[in-house]
């Protein structure tokens, strides 16, 4: 009996294994009548499922409250791993920039754009860019 073991980590819509030949056994013989045995593991990536940015415009000097909130399918077990979260923009800073929920500061007027990114521990990631303005005090 042959075994095959697939992982992927990215995600797939459809999987098909094709066998067009045979095993040789240690015998030198095919085995291709024998039963073949496919695990496969699916390892999804996260998607953000909400978000937020309040308020929407801002003078220098206060505070948005941000959150981008992603999740990432059970595992067969019915656990869902653990997320890492990070924050960037193109100008000011985040009070908690590795947390899903922070406040972020502006620190150029104008608008700009913020960044979130949510992993999985299997490296897939996915970003989700929010705008927000800038106003002079």
């Amino acid at each position: 009996m042959s075994r095959v073991f697939l992982q992927t980590f990215a995600t797939l819509s459809a999987l098909r294994f094709l066998s067009g030949c045979g095993v040789a056994d240690t015998a030198g013989e095919q085995a291709g009548d024998a039963p073949t045995t496919v695990h496969v593991t699916v390892r999804e990536c996260p998607s953000f499922t909400n978000h937020l940015i309040f308020p929407g415009e801002l003078p220098l000097g206060e505070a948005a409250f941000v959150f981008a909130l992603a999740e990432e399918p059970k595992r067969a077990d019915g656990v869902a791993p653990i997320l890492v979260y990070g924050w960037e923009a193109t100008s000011g800073s985040f009070s908690a920039p590795a947390q899903p929920y922070t406040d972020y500061h502006c620190g150029d007027v104008g608008p700009q754009l913020l960044t979130a990114t949510a992993a999985n521990p299997w490296g897939c990631r996915v970003h989700l860019t929010l705008p927000v303005t800038c106003l002079e005090e």
